[in-house]
């Protein structure tokens, strides 16, 4: 199923690894985040999911300010298991890589919901084919963007898989085939120095093939109850990531990229077709209300202008719509147990 640009499809963790791996190439935090709508304590979270509009931002940026075009490759060179989250666990407490491989196809869209992976053994190979949904609006990016970001996606996937079955198996995986289905760069160089000579491109499909002896390899890691926790994980993710988002998540969405004033449950009737009461009634059912999304709202912007010393808490109580100062600190009290003053010192003197 084709995802839109602004639908969150690929979790936030790859977004910190992209921007600490620049960091090593000498380019900020703050540079590398520039124009994506992504903010810095964001990446921290664990339950954040970027848009394929966001990502493009972000990897193009990084392509860029390092000056290093097969930056996709290495990042997958540094990618961990666990980087993967549940999936990587449960990829290394598999049996065997046939299982591994298995494992990553079935669950890929948790981690990387804009692409589809398949695992087959067939003709004495084990093959690993990558997919990447067509975005339903296309006209967002030029195309170079669009074919940028998705170059570096699965360049940094097929190097990751690369990393991964040398840690788990302990073999050093040489006879791996890759295939690309986009022409071969002028930094191909690259990608045989990182993946070994058996690389092309131009072909039908993006591929990692091995011998189909690679799938008995026993894991080094193996852990039946590992496995069974990390597949239940995994399980519950894809199903909720199946499920229709609820309306909650969707205000929230909304509001999260609101800064000062937020908008009332009138303003959102338009976004939703829908009336404030028909919203209102939808949000009771599952267990909230506006009130609680936009106060949850304003204490995120509360604590992150709070730690900007330039900005007086007469202005942050205005720009958050309290009535006045003292009714501000009485509620941020009550949110944090700590007055505005004393949150702010807490934190500059950390």
């Amino acid at each position: 199923m084709a995802k839109g640009f602004d639908e969150k499809v690929i979790a936030g963790n790859y977004s910190a690894a992209i921007v600490r791996l620049a960091g090593h190439y000498g380019v900020s935090e703050a540079a590398v985040l520039e124009g994506t709508g992504i903010k810095a304590e964001e990446l921290h979270s664990t339950d954040l999911m970027i848009s394929i509009n966001q990502n493009t931002h972000l990897t193009s940026n990084a392509v860029k300010l390092t000056g290093v075009p097969h930056l996709g490759l290495i990042l997958g060179q540094n990618l961990n298991v666990t980087a993967h989250g549940m999936m990587g666990v449960a990829v290394m407490s598999s049996k065997n890589l046939g299982d591994a491989l298995n494992v990553a196809s079935q669950f890929y869209k948790t981690r990387l919901s804009a692409f589809s992976a398949f695992t087959e053994i067939s003709n004495d190979k084990l093959t690993f084919t990558i997919e990447h949904d067509s975005p339903d609006n296309e006209n967002v990016f030029d195309d170079t963007s669009i074919e940028m970001a998705i170059h570096f996606a699965i360049g940094a996937v097929s190097s990751s898989i690369l990393t991964i079955a040398k840690l788990l198996t302990h073999k050093d995986c040489h006879e791996f085939i890759y295939q690309f289905s986009h022409p071969a760069p002028p930094y191909k160089d690259e990608y045989i120095k990182i993946l070994g000579d058996n690389v092309y491109f131009d072909q039908e499909v993006n591929r990692v093939t091995a011998p189909a002896y690679f799938a008995e390899l026993p894991l080094a890691f193996y852990d039946e109850t590992t496995l069974k926790l990390a597949l239940k994980n995994c399980s519950q993710s894809l199903s909720m990531q199946q499920t229709p988002r609820l309306m909650k998540h969707k205000i929230k969405e909304i509001l999260d990229k609101t800064e000062g004033a937020l908008p009332d449950i009138e303003q959102l009737t338009n976004t939703f077709n829908m009336c404030s009461r028909t919203l209102r009634r939808k949000l009771k059912i599952e267990g909230t209300s506006y009130q609680e999304l936009i106060n949850e709202r304003r204490l995120t912007l509360a604590k992150k202008y709070l730690i900007n010393p330039e900005l007086s808490i007469i202005r942050i109580s205005s720009d958050l719509e309290f009535s006045d100062p003292s009714y501000f600190a009485r509620v941020f009290k009550r949110w944090t147990g700590y007055l505005p003053t004393e949150y702010r010192k807490r934190c500059l003197n950390r």
